[in-house]
């Protein structure tokens, strides 16, 4: 029954998709959390400037909505560091942040379940005869490739039509309007502008393209290597 198992296309299917996923969703979570190219991108898009906040204020403030999205609270509370009496976010502001703190938490749910059955699936089949192995090597080009053509198209069209996609992403993405707002007076377009978002959106394709143009060949050098055939 487990070699049945094992053989299935179901149990290699989910290999296949969970290994591009456990990719993908891992450089979501790099760049989720990554406050350094943030604060980057506060000085390159002049924000200082524009908020009249200094450069350790702002990165104090990308550090507390790096610790709402990793923490159990409920709202997400950040006051201005030299005004702590006034708060940065609106309450419509505050409201979108809640409904992308609960995306966040399924990337981090699927990128955690990807990588335990990826680990899982390789353990199986590295524990097994050279068919299996090389069957393992095949999977994980394939997985790599679909992902990589996947990727490719995405970066296409936001490279054509990154608005049109945008918008497309949070009108699916959320039922409400709080996403809607003016980035001529709420802070996190004013924080975090068009151009931000573009720049991560080819950040993250170019981190998960890096590891897959890797995947792709090696598994032929392995094989051709240790000679599994």
């Amino acid at each position: 029954m487990y070699k049945n198992i094992k053989s299935s296309l179901l149990f290699q299917g989910l290999f296949i998709i969970s290994l591009g996923t456990a990719i993908i969703t891992g450089s979501l979570i790099w760049n989720i959390n990554d406050i350094g190219y943030q604060s980057k991108s506060f000085a390159t898009h002049n924000i200082s400037i524009q908020t009249g906040l200094n450069e350790s204020e702002l990165h104090d403030i990308a550090k507390s909505i790096r610790a709402y999205f990793n923490s159990s609270q409920e709202s997400l509370d950040v006051s201005f560091p030299s005004y702590p009496e006034y708060k940065v976010f609106n309450e419509k502001e505050v409201a979108h942040m809640k409904d992308v703190k609960h995306i966040i938490h399924y990337v981090y749910g699927f990128f955690l379940f990807s990588l335990i059955y990826v680990f899982i699936f390789i353990m199986s089949y590295a524990a097994s005869n050279n068919e299996y192995k090389r069957r393992l090597l095949d999977l994980i080009s394939l997985s790599a490739f679909c992902t990589l053509l996947l990727i490719t198209l995405f970066s296409l069209g936001m490279l054509f039509a990154f608005n049109k996609m945008f918008l497309l992403f949070h009108l699916i993405s959320f039922n409400n309007d709080y996403w809607i707002l003016d980035p001529y007076t709420d802070y996190l377009l004013i924080l975090y502008p068009y151009p931000f978002w573009f720049n991560v959106c080819i950040r993250v394709a170019i981190m998960i393209v890096v590891p897959l143009l890797v995947l792709i060949p090696v598994p032929w050098l392995i094989k051709k290597k240790i000679k599994i055939t």
